[in-house]
């Protein structure tokens, strides 16, 4: 039988490799009966306890065989062997997710496999497993079958098929010597994807000092570079405190964010919604990605709250923009988008931005000098159309998905597995955005004088607001009291940490109102967060099933329980 027909192919279609495996399966079957790498079945049921132990003792000893690299190893569902007839199975019966979890509850590690459910040329259904050669062994059972006293499969056990990728097939065999798990362990394949993984992680060093050693002082491709370049580089000109390379990349970025959508704004010709798309896509999001990237870096290591401002500066023209754009980006006549890949209107910069900002707002909050970074987020919004301030941009107007912040910023951000590697934290991005939310809120709270029911800011707060932003500037629709509100426990003893100790200059992301609340009592602040963690409560209830108890932590308890005990005087 040609050796090539059974290698893998990254080019083929899974149609097309599975129209190829068909044909050779149909060639073995009808010419040669057997070959050694295919293992025929009539049939491969696993709805008893025996039959479940075979099952995984199949997968398990084939993945644990030796697979030559580039081949797989296949079972092939449905064929008489006895007969030589493809006789069919039900293609229900092999999904790829239940096999998985079986796999998965009784293995130590699952093996790579994939599941095709093609037809013979007679119209039968067959099913066809395919194994690769496994980068990583041994598989181990982790669990016993048993049933009524009788043993199946024990922990421990570990099941291969003996003799080398290309001879003959040999029944599955339990390992009971050190000749036999020695001969499972590839040593190469171990320590060639070690050596990979070690050079891919010295790549982006290698190539940034080879720019120097040529003598390039330019700053490196921002929107080119490796993921791992890009924060290389961006750590080296922090540590040499080097102003003009960050200057230069985000000039770089800002071709791509701001004067992208200036130069499509200029160009007066209304463009059509897959014209919109194809822009956001290829040019404008890969660019913000990058921005989000550098914001995240700089507070990692904290940098000088100075250099990020400039990030936050862009994030504010990137938002500005959007208004720019409405003569030649109409909002959608069809309603509101039901996600941001489908957002093609001239709310889309504006929306980027926010879903940006937030995430680096929350995740300052995560760091001692964190409010520093977020207090530059927290300014008058540009567009002429309302009077909110920036964070307070209504995120659902006007065309843009109508979704809460934290779940349009989870669909931009909470799969990039980068972005999470920076923020290097369990809690996730939607976390992170509620946090930045509830802070955001705190703030409309102390710039009214009532909200749902309860007294909110001091008269001294309220002032300062309405002298400073004006009426309506702090209006906010939260999004934190939609979800869980332990999510937000962090950002609350930050608060109550600030307004007791006057740290972090209580926790205010403009200074006017830090010295507003320094010329308050200690007792009557904590009253007022108290008076915000029972409004949130609230609001909360009123959007959840009965049920839905909220339970706070000792320290905030005391506050809550304080603030309803007795009424903050006007």
């Amino acid at each position: 039988m040609p050796e090539q027909d059974t290698t893998t192919n990254l080019n083929e279609t899974p149609d097309e490799r599975a129209q190829r495996l068909v044909s050779l399966l149909e060639r073995i079957v009808s010419a040669v009966g057997e070959h050694a790498e295919w293992e025929l079945k009539g049939q491969w049921q696993h709805n008893t306890p025996y039959l479940r132990a075979e099952f995984i003792k199949d997968i398990q000893s084939i993945a644990n065989s030796e697979i030559l690299p580039g081949h797989c190893k296949h079972i092939a569902v449905g064929v008489d062997e006895a007969t030589r007839t493809i006789t069919g199975c039900n293609h229900v019966d092999y999904d790829d997710a239940p096999i998985h979890q079986l796999l998965s509850e009784y293995l130590d590690r699952v093996p790579e496999f994939e599941v095709l459910r093609p037809f013979a040329s007679n119209g039968r259904a067959i099913v066809i497993i395919i194994i690769p050669q496994q980068a990583k062994r041994l598989f181990i059972v982790k669990k016993t079958i048993s049933d009524q006293g009788k043993v199946y499969l024990s922990e421990g056990e570990v099941w291969h098929k003996p003799g080398g990728p290309t001879t003959g097939r040999t029944g599955k065999q339990r390992a009971t010597t050190r000749e036999a798990f020695i001969a499972m362990l590839d040593i190469e394949a171990v320590v060639h994807n070690a050596a990979t993984e070690r050079i891919n992680q010295m790549l982006p060093t290698i190539r940034i000092e080879e720019r120097s050693r040529l003598g390039s002082s330019s700053v490196i491709p921002a929107l080119t570079a490796t993921d791992d370049e890009f924060q290389l580089y961006v750590e080296q000109a922090l540590t040499s405190d080097n102003e003009i390379k960050f200057n230069i990349l985000l000039e770089k970025i800002r071709e791509k964010t701001v004067s992208l959508w200036e130069t499509v704004s200029a160009g007066r010709t209304v463009l059509a919604p897959e014209e919109v798309l194809s822009i956001k896509e290829l040019d404008f999001l890969p660019a913000m990605r990058r921005l989000t990237q550098l914001g995240l870096i700089l507070i990692k290591f904290s940098a000088p709250p100075s250099t990020f401002l400039k990030v936050a500066d862009q994030l504010f023209e990137v938002l500005r923009v959007s208004s720019l754009l409405q003569h030649v980006m109409p909002g959608n006549s069809e309603g509101a988008p039901a996600s941001l890949a489908q957002h093609s209107n001239y709310s889309v910069p504006a929306i980027e931005s926010l879903c940006a900002a937030y995430l680096l707002a929350g995740f300052s909050l995560t760091r001692n000098s964190g409010i520093a970074y977020f207090s530059s987020l927290f300014r008058r919004s540009p567009d002429h159309e309302t009077s909110r301030l920036y964070l307070s941009w209504p995120y659902d107007w006007k065309g843009a998905p109508n979704r809460r912040i934290d779940l349009l910023a989870n669909e931009r951000f909470g799969g990039d597995d980068h972005i999470k590697a920076v923020l290097g934290r369990v809690v996730g991005v939607p976390a992170l955005v509620l946090q930045a939310d509830c802070l955001i809120e705190w703030h409309s709270f102390l710039s009214s004088a009532q909200l749902n029911g309860r007294q909110a800011g001091d008269q001294k707060t309220i002032d300062y607001f309405a002298m400073t932003y004006g009426k309506n500037a702090l209006n906010h629709t939260p999004a934190f009291v939609r979800e869980e509100l332990y999510h937000v426990i962090p950002t609350l003893r930050l608060i109550a940490t600030a307004l007791r100790s006057g740290d972090n200059n209580f926790c205010a992301l403009d200074a006017g109102l830090a010295s507003v609340l320094r010329g308050i009592d200690p007792n009557r602040r904590l009253l007022m967060l108290g008076n915000f963690i029972i409004y949130a409560e609230k609001e909360y209830y009123q959007r959840r099933l009965p049920g839905s108890d909220v339970w706070w932590p000792d320290d905030l308890g005391e506050i809550v329980e304080k603030a309803r005990s007795e009424e903050m005087p006007a």
